[in-house]
């Protein structure tokens, strides 16, 4: 098995702005994330999806699950039994 380089990880994983619509870029998608969390302060992922799909009903699930997925490892999110909460450090 070959390992992608990281060229083409970053083509596929992190879509930039120069090579799709800004509305599936993972830092677009966190920041709405991350305001409605501001907001509401916990959010089940039923509820973040609906969230998303109110902003552009376009969006995948998988484009919803990688900014989650990159929001966790950041450290800016995290999950408990309830659903998603905004990390407090």
């Amino acid at each position: 098995m070959h390992l992608l380089n990281a060229s083409l990880w970053r083509s596929r994983m992190i879509p930039s702005s120069n090579s799709c619509h800004e509305s599936i870029n993972v830092v677009v998608l966190g920041a709405i994330i991350l305001e409605q969390l501001y907001v509401l302060e916990q959010l089940s992922f039923a509820h973040l999806i609906e969230i998303i799909s109110e902003y552009d009903d376009q969006i995948s699930i998988d484009y919803v699950i990688l900014t989650c997925d990159w929001l966790y490892i950041i450290n800016a999110i995290d999950y408990n039994s309830d659903g998603v909460i905004i990390n407090a450090a």
